[in-house]
């Protein structure tokens, strides 16, 4: 939808990061933006002294 120039909000609503009422859904955001185990292995490792 996107790629087709549809309304950024408009996906984003599809979607389910707005709930009806209009408010962020913030749980459904976080899916995206919560890093994994393998993320924050990797953090770590890039900072290991080793």
């Amino acid at each position: 939808m996107v790629v087709a120039k549809t309304d950024l909000q408009q996906v984003a609503m599809l979607m389910g990061h707005y709930k009806e009422d209009g408010t962020p859904n913030i749980a459904m955001t976080m899916i995206y933006t919560t890093p994994g185990v393998e993320d924050l292995e990797a953090a770590v490792e890039s900072i290991s002294w080793t």
